[in-house]
């Protein structure tokens, strides 16, 4: 379980919830309210100290490349920082995210089960180094420094950086 975060569900009202429950594989709860909601006695709970949580990026052959180094996208800035894109064609932060968690879910067809934090999905999500979401704490130079401190795959903890070697 993990809690006190900034969980970005990506869902189709982009909730912001503060909590994430998962059983097996599996979310079994989001909450939007502060504090621990229930969850089993024996579960391991998590204090993400405000950290952003994101779904799991879905690469379908996209060949992702980070949100400010692609044209068009956040920044407008190519990886050289000159300005390629006008202001008015760029997409919001969140835009870009959705395009590579709740769209590429519908595109591969697994929408029911990928793409975003959902009671009843996968429980695949990312909790990142800093709030990429917000421009206030990440300006538009510094997205390229945002990195993955953990990644849970099918419930299960696959990367965490705070380990040796990472996993």
């Amino acid at each position: 379980m993990l809690h006190n975060g900034a969980i970005a569900t990506m869902d189709a009202r982009n909730t912001i919830a503060r909590s994430v429950v998962i059983r097996g594989d599996r979310v079994a709860a989001v909450g939007t309210a502060r504090g621990i909601p229930p969850h089993d006695a024996c579960a391991t709970v998590v204090d993400l100290r405000g950290r952003t949580v994101v779904p799991g990026l879905i690469d379908s052959h996209d060949h992702i490349v980070q949100l400010s180094l692609r044209p068009g996208h956040v920044t407008g800035r190519n990886s050289a920082g000159e300005v390629i894109e006008p202001a008015d064609q760029l997409l919001t932060r969140t835009e870009a995210l959705r395009m590579y968690t709740a769209n590429q879910g519908w595109f591969t067809h697994d929408e029911k089960d990928l793409g975003s934090i959902e009671a009843g999905k996968l429980a695949d999500l990312v909790v990142l180094s800093d709030d990429v979401l917000d421009p206030r704490k990440v300006p538009d130079a510094a997205i390229k420094r945002v990195h993955s401190v953990t990644t849970i795959v099918g419930g299960k903890v696959v990367y965490d950086a705070a380990r040796p070697g990472g996993s």
